[in-house]
């Protein structure tokens, strides 16, 4: 049975969840974009079968790195569009298993603001709703050890409520749900991956030299099965019909480098952090990322 459990422990790792990062609370605004390229290191030792915490010794640290591109570009003031691809890598420190690695899923979503309020006074009050989608880029296997994803197509639905003071504090608070299709095997068989809730609130303070927040994200199977539950080796389950739930705490900072060099002005270097506090079918990761970020005009 432990055995059987090595060969989907990379399924439990967030990053293969998580849709809110490529949404926020801000707009671009019209013909202004942003390109971004990350890299993040995600890893466990110790990960929930069920609700009950597990360490597999003959396993180790379970390590995922990604690249990912990212593209956000506004069309009119209330409009954007965001795409995403990252590109990752899967590694157990013991073990037999070997890496994989490859591109994992291409991710689109369109930001529409319907509603801002300002006053001189009290700041700014936005609702962003938004719609995305998102497919498998290559032919990976999602119940393999080193399985670099779930390879099921997505469809997710947002709603983040965004509010700016005037003297740099901000918080914003988002719902988004996630649709999961059906995940197609090698082993000529197929199974429904459960549907996803989750809410996110974040609290920050952005100025001229830092945008740094402290966020707490909550993530809710809707259905699918747990790992270890009566019947789970004897029927087959694979394991992207597992139900992955947790709570995460997480922190970000971006930073202008024409404070550091003025020809620069359009970059930001970006550092972040979070971690899983609890869970349920996933693993106790933590989670470390950086990036560097391009702001352009194509029109004005």
């Amino acid at each position: 049975m432990r055995k059987t459990i090595l060969f989907g422990m990379l399924m439990l790792s967030p990053l293969f969840m998580n849709a809110q990062g490529m949404i926020n609370g801000s707009m671009m605004g019209a013909g202004k974009g942003m390109a971004a390229i990350s890299y993040a290191n995600e890893s466990f030792k110790e990960f929930w079968e069920g609700d009950k915490l597990y360490y597999e010794a003959n396993m180790g640290t379970v390590t995922t790195q990604s690249v990912a591109l990212m593209l956000t570009q506004g069309i009119t003031s209330q409009i954007d569009i965001v795409a995403m691809v990252p590109y990752i890598s899967s590694t157990f420190s013991q073990g037999t298993l070997a890496s994989q690695s490859g591109l994992q899923d291409f991710s689109f979503a369109v930001k529409f603001r319907p509603y801002q309020l300002k006053t001189e006074s009290s700041g700014t009050l936005s609702a962003i709703i938004s719609a995305g989608v998102s497919t498998p880029t290559t032919d990976y296997v999602p119940d393999a050890g080193n399985a670099i994803g779930s390879h099921v197509g997505t469809a997710d639905a947002r709603l983040t409520v965004a509010y700016e003071s005037t003297f740099g504090l901000f918080a914003n608070a988002q719902y988004g749900y996630t649709r999961r299709g059906a995940v197609h095997l090698d082993r000529d068989y197929t199974v429904n991956a459960p549907d996803i809730g989750d809410l996110v609130f974040k609290v920050g303070y952005m100025s001229s030299l830092i945008n740094a927040d402290v966020w707490y994200e909550n993530q809710n199977a809707r259905g699918g099965i747990d790992i270890r539950q009566k019947g789970f080796s004897q029927q087959g389950y694979p394991f992207p019909a597992t139900g992955p739930s947790f709570n995460r705490l997480g922190l970000n900072a971006s930073f202008p480098l024409e404070n550091v060099e003025p020809s620069l002005k359009a970059f930001k270097l970006y550092l972040g952090g979070s971690m899983i506090t609890s869970g349920r079918n996933v693993g106790k990761s933590t989670r470390i990322a950086a990036g560097l970020m391009y702001e352009f005009t194509l029109w004005e």
